[in-house]
């Protein structure tokens, strides 16, 4: 006899699979406060469902100065990555932590760089260390 927890299984796991969540129709100020999207190599693809956008990482290029390392400039980090906005064409964009632009508007959301990482630490990134950057996303007027 089959053990009757093992018959509520493919239930649980059930939940488990991996789905892409289709954008929902909302209109800008859907969020609450700040939200983050977190993009790599790895997961170059993120949605913020709430607000109707999508993300697609290109690359990140990061000339910032190395920590413990004195420089005449602290550098920048440019994460150029694709937002999507439902019923919208994609658009290209790129964000940076010390030259402009900083921040950029998207169908009534502010886009800004929270933080890429790794932090440089004075030798060139090798080829096995993968960046990533978190994106700030505020719907304006709040």
């Amino acid at each position: 006899m089959k053990h009757p927890a093992l018959l509520l299984l493919p239930l649980l796991l059930g939940g488990c699979t991996p789905t892409t969540a289709a954008m929902s129709q909302t209109q800008p100020g859907a969020l609450a406060g700040t939200m983050t999207v977190r993009l790599d190599r790895q997961h170059p693809k993120a949605e913020l469902p709430a607000a109707g956008l999508a993300f697609e990482l290109r690359h990140i290029v990061d000339s910032r100065c190395p920590v413990n390392v004195q420089c005449v400039w602290a550098g920048d980090a440019a994460v150029y990555f694709t937002v999507k906005m439902l019923g919208k064409p994609a658009s290209e964009l790129e964000l940076h932590t010390g030259l402009a632009p900083k921040r950029v508007s998207v169908g009534g959301y502010s886009l800004a760089i929270g933080e890429v990482f790794p932090t440089p630490r004075g030798a060139e990134l090798g080829g096995d260390v993968v960046q990533s950057v978190v994106l700030e996303v505020r719907a304006e007027g709040k």
